[in-house]
């Protein structure tokens, strides 16, 4: 099923970047599980990244014992010089767009061996936690042939999604958010003025500095006081069933 949501998802990528590279001619590497859609600007880039796509599925499968079911697109691009990237997670579409600009030294992304693999790891989780089929027959069927109630069922507190690919990227890697010194003398310092966001303030921040980072800094940072409270496959457990489950 070629997915309608697809076709409105990529749209969607192409208006963040300008015209002229909305028109660009894209170009396709295919790999065993996925497919690298790219412009010739960015040739080498895909490529490597496409290596590394297929190392990242391997050495998540290892770690976890799962991967995507369904071959996945991957969008290479660079829309706005920004550091970023996102996962549109779907039992039978998986999504993921790359931004190649990598974040600058001094920005709570840094702490890392190679941006490319940071991006690729994160999204990738993304997309493996949250585009797992649903225990439930019925609506693992629903979600088959409906792609809006297919994504809408895989949505989870922002904080809760990516504190745990911001946990995996971190582990994965020895690297990452959980282990900057840059974001725990933050942390730290934002405890001690009494200015850590509020619960409520959490998923979309509330306009104060570097609220917008929290759901991954401060999210990651529970999820391993709690991976701790918890054995680790109990753990993994509750957040694929909370994942299953549609509650956000």
């Amino acid at each position: 099923m070629y997915s309608v949501m697809k076709k409105v998802a990529f749209g969607s990528l192409m208006s963040l970047s300008s015209l002229s590279y909305a028109e660009s001619i894209w170009q396709t590497i295919e790999t065993e599980h996925f497919n690298v859609h790219y412009t010739q600007g960015h040739k080498r880039w895909a490529e490597s990244a496409a290596h590394e796509l297929e190392l990242v599925r391997d050495k998540v499968l290892e770690q976890q014992n799962r991967s995507l079911e369904a071959k996945a697109d991957v969008v290479v691009f660079d829309p706005y010089h920004g550091a970023n990237g996102f996962a549109i997670p779907s039992t039978d579409q998986p999504l993921m767009a790359l931004f190649t600009t990598p974040p600058q030294s001094d920005t709570v992304i840094s702490n890392s061996s190679g941006w490319q693999q940071l991006l690729i790891l994160h999204e990738y989780i993304h997309l493996v936690h949250l585009s797992q089929p649903n225990r439930s027959t019925w609506r693992q069927t629903l979600r088959d042939v409906w792609d809006p109630y297919d994504i809408a069922l895989a949505i989870m507190p922002r904080w809760v999604a990516e504190g745990y690919a911001t946990l995996m990227e971190s582990k994965m890697t020895g690297r990452g958010r959980l282990f900057d010194n840059y974001t725990e003398a933050l942390l730290t310092e934002f405890a001690r003025q009494g200015a850590l966001l509020p619960y409520s303030a959490l998923n979309n921040g509330n306009d104060s500095y570097l609220s917008g980072s929290m759901a991954y800094l401060i999210g990651v940072r529970y999820l391993a006081w709690l991976e701790k409270k918890l054995w680790r496959a109990n753990f993994r457990c509750r957040l694929d069933a909370y994942a299953g489950s549609g509650v956000s």
